[in-house]
Protein backbone atom coordinates (compact mmCIF):
# COMPACT_ATOMS: atom_id res chain seq x y z
CA UNK A 1 0.00 0.00 0.00
CA UNK A 2 1.34 3.45 -0.91
CA UNK A 3 1.56 5.95 1.98
CA UNK A 4 0.00 9.17 2.26
CA UNK A 5 3.66 10.67 1.23
CA UNK A 6 4.35 8.81 -1.82
CA UNK A 7 0.44 9.66 -2.72
CA UNK A 8 0.83 13.23 -2.39
CA UNK A 9 3.91 13.08 -4.33
CA UNK A 10 2.22 11.29 -7.72
CA UNK A 11 0.16 14.72 -8.42
CA UNK A 12 3.24 17.10 -8.72
CA UNK A 13 4.73 14.24 -11.04
CA UNK A 14 1.84 14.53 -12.94
CA UNK A 15 1.70 18.25 -13.83
CA UNK A 16 5.52 18.14 -14.55
CA UNK A 17 5.08 15.57 -16.93
CA UNK A 18 2.24 17.67 -18.77
CA UNK A 19 2.43 17.95 -22.34
CA UNK A 20 0.48 21.16 -23.61
CA UNK A 21 0.78 20.23 -27.08
CA UNK A 22 -1.68 17.09 -26.40
CA UNK A 23 -3.89 18.85 -23.96
CA UNK A 24 -4.77 22.32 -26.97
CA UNK A 25 -8.42 23.59 -26.12
CA UNK A 26 -8.48 21.45 -22.42
CA UNK A 27 -10.01 23.75 -20.38
CA UNK A 28 -10.96 21.62 -17.24
CA UNK A 29 -10.49 20.68 -13.33
CA UNK A 30 -9.90 17.07 -12.38
CA UNK A 31 -11.25 16.26 -8.57
CA UNK A 32 -9.65 13.15 -7.46
CA UNK A 33 -11.48 11.46 -4.26
CA UNK A 34 -9.10 8.53 -2.91
CA UNK A 35 -10.77 6.94 0.31
CA UNK A 36 -9.00 4.80 2.51
CA UNK A 37 -6.03 4.85 5.31
CA UNK A 38 -3.93 6.89 3.14
CA UNK A 39 -6.45 8.48 0.93
CA UNK A 40 -7.40 12.48 0.72
CA UNK A 41 -8.30 15.28 -1.72
CA UNK A 42 -6.14 15.98 -4.79
CA UNK A 43 -6.78 17.83 -8.17
CA UNK A 44 -5.42 18.62 -11.10
CA UNK A 45 -6.69 22.16 -13.54
CA UNK A 46 -5.56 22.18 -17.11
CA UNK A 47 -6.38 25.26 -18.87
CA UNK A 48 -4.14 27.81 -21.11
CA UNK A 49 -1.38 25.09 -21.82
CA UNK A 50 -0.73 24.78 -18.09
CA UNK A 51 -1.32 22.06 -15.64
CA UNK A 52 -1.34 22.87 -11.47
CA UNK A 53 -2.11 20.10 -9.35
CA UNK A 54 -2.98 20.72 -5.22
CA UNK A 55 -4.47 19.28 -2.80
CA UNK A 56 -8.20 19.84 -1.36
CA UNK A 57 -11.40 20.08 -2.76
CA UNK A 58 -11.63 21.64 -6.20
CA UNK A 59 -13.85 24.50 -7.34
CA UNK A 60 -16.17 23.33 -9.75
CA UNK A 61 -14.59 20.48 -11.40
CA UNK A 62 -15.37 18.97 -14.64
CA UNK A 63 -14.94 15.23 -13.00
CA UNK A 64 -14.24 13.51 -10.43
CA UNK A 65 -12.61 10.24 -9.78
CA UNK A 66 -13.26 8.14 -6.83
CA UNK A 67 -10.97 5.54 -5.81
CA UNK A 68 -9.24 3.88 -3.25
CA UNK A 69 -5.72 4.90 -2.43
Amino acid sequence: MATQAEISEIFPIMSSRFVPAKAEGVNATIQFNLSGDNGGLYWLKIADGTCEAGQGQAENPKMTLKAAA
